[in-house]
């Protein structure tokens, strides 16, 4: 999900010998000393107004979508994630070449991003969640969505978290609540796969919201819908890319053998089984160094995909491991 202000993660060096000082300059981060192919995150793009909880969880409105890739337009030539690559591949100069992607397969995609690009000519890579055989069901939470419903349900007004770090929290009002969110993630981010799970377990059950309350309250509210396979399908018929990105959103570094060929391979087949799509691009859930070893790296390249992008910030040049590509997620800067 540089989804606080843009501001840049530390890169892994690719370029010896090359300055990478990074300068901010309006939607785009400019590093001096690359003049190599960006690629442009976004998340879910949505109409409903948006509160301080989207403002935090990297969703933006329409309107400002259709700001953003204006911007990059008066910057970039915009292709798609086929033509990005063939470039790379032929050595030619990508400095003014960007393309753009969709990390989590939300239905906003579809219903409010698309019609944006659609009008301009342009495609983009929607990187998806799976369930044997077809795209992962419409209501499908991730962890942190999760965590994110579980406060705004809540009447505690107080956490105590001494154990994860952050002594006692207060969650009294909105404001606080979405503190908090921010607060659990940052550490929640920083455990293992299994590590992850057991402590956001144990923070729902302080927040005193039931599984069948979250999910009913996922239901109800569109931001948290994801695609359709119709959906999915659509999209393919109208030249975008879709891609893959696990069966469950899972941290793949700490996984046990069988739970990384399940969330990797079965990705990988439920894409071939359900929509003829075989060599496809992959994201790495999360995408941090964290979330990262060698270990997922060979597992994704031995299932099939094509390439796989991190959320580090960078420029991909001929040089850049395709399974270690670099992203810009840069949508709090406009």
């Amino acid at each position: 999900r540089c989804t606080a202000g843009c501001r840049p993660r530390r890169a892994i060096e690719r370029f010896p010998g090359s300055r990478r000082t990074p300068h901010r300059r309006g939607f785009a981060i400019v590093w001096e000393g690359d003049k190599n192919m960006i690629t442009v995150t976004f998340y879910n793009v949505i109409d409903e107004m948006l509160d301080p909880y989207d403002r935090t969880l990297a969703r933006m409105r329409g309107d400002r979508f259709e700001k953003a890739i204006a911007h990059c337009r008066e910057r970039y030539e915009i292709v798609s994630f086929d033509e990005a690559m063939s470039r790379l591949n032929a050595g030619e100069d990508t400095s003014k070449t960007l393309n753009i992607t969709f990390d989590d397969g939300f239905a906003g995609v579809y219903e409010v991003a698309r019609p944006i690009l659609s009008a301009l000519g342009l495609v983009g890579t929607v990187f998806i969640m799976t369930r044997h055989g077809d795209s992962a069901p419409p209501d499908q939470l991730m962890e942190f969505e999760r965590l994110e419903i579980g406060l705004r349900q809540t009447s505690v007004q107080a956490l105590e978290l001494s154990w994860l770090g952050l002594g006692r929290l207060d969650i009294d009002g909105v404001h606080a609540k979405v503190l908090g969110l921010r607060l659990i993630k940052q550490k929640l981010k920083r455990l293992r796969a299994a590590a992850r799970r057991e402590a956001l377990a144990q923070v729902l059950a302080a927040l005193r919201v039931s599984d069948e309350a979250i999910a009913l309250y996922a239901q109800n509210d569109p931001r948290f819908c994801k695609l359709s396979s119709a959906q999915v399908k659509g999209l393919l018929a109208e030249g975008w890319t879709i891609g893959g990105h696990t069966r469950t959103h899972a941290s793949l570094r700490g996984l046990e053998e069988s739970a990384l060929k399940d969330e990797v391979e079965g990705n990988a087949e439920d894409l071939a089984v359900g929509f003829g799509l075989r060599q496809a691009p992959f994201a790495y859930p999360y995408g941090t160094p964290g979330d990262i070893d060698q270990r997922v790296r060979n597992a994704v390249q031995a299932a099939g995909f094509s390439a796989a992008f991190t959320s580090t910030p960078g420029h991909n040049g001929h040089s850049t491991d395709l399974f270690e590509l670099y992203r810009f997620d840069d949508v709090d800067s406009l």
